[in-house]
Formats: structure tokens, sequence, C-alpha cells
């Protein structure tokens, strides 16, 4: 998945941005700050493509989700893809 020069830099970057402070306070108000983002929205000329994990069994409306998202712009597109949340480290190429 990663070419063998980046590992160290990848180990580096993860030891020292996982579980920071700020990070950890996010996860601890995770709640509050996705109920505090329901009274926002995207800039209806603002294009969005969304990659999205296709199965999703905690959150059983996750495809609807963000398929409310790009429809809600001018140029929104959404693409589905069989894997973890974590797409960008699964299907990197």
């Amino acid at each position: 998945m990663f070419l063998e020069e980046d590992v160290d830099q990848y180990i580096y970057f993860t030891r020292n941005t996982s579980l920071n402070d700020t990070l950890l306070n996010e996860l601890g108000n995770l709640s509050q700050i996705f109920d505090d983002a329901k009274g926002y929205s995207l800039p209806k000329d603002m294009p969005v493509y969304l990659f999205v994990q296709e199965f999703n069994e905690p959150i059983p409306t996750w495809q609807a989700l963000h398929e409310e998202q790009a429809n809600s712009v001018d140029n929104g597109k959404m693409m589905l893809i069989d894997g973890d949340h974590f797409l960008h480290f699964e299907h990197s190429n």
C-alpha cells in the first residue's frame, strides 16, 4: 500500500497526529458536532464529488445522507466504493 521510503514518514505522522488533545476532544463531542453542523449547507455553486462507503451497517442511512449532500449543489456526484470508512487508505490508487 505504501512505498518503502514512505513508511517511516507515515509512522512519524501517525504517531504525532493520532490521539492528540484536539482529536480526543473532537471524538468526545461527535454528537454535538454533528447536531451543530445540521444547520449548515454547501454553497450551491461548489462542485462536490463524494467517495462513499457502499455498506455501513451501523448507519443504515449513510448512502442517503451523502446523496442528499451531493444533490444539494448544482454539480454534485457520489461514487460508492466497497470498503471500510477509511477509503483513502484502502483505495488510494
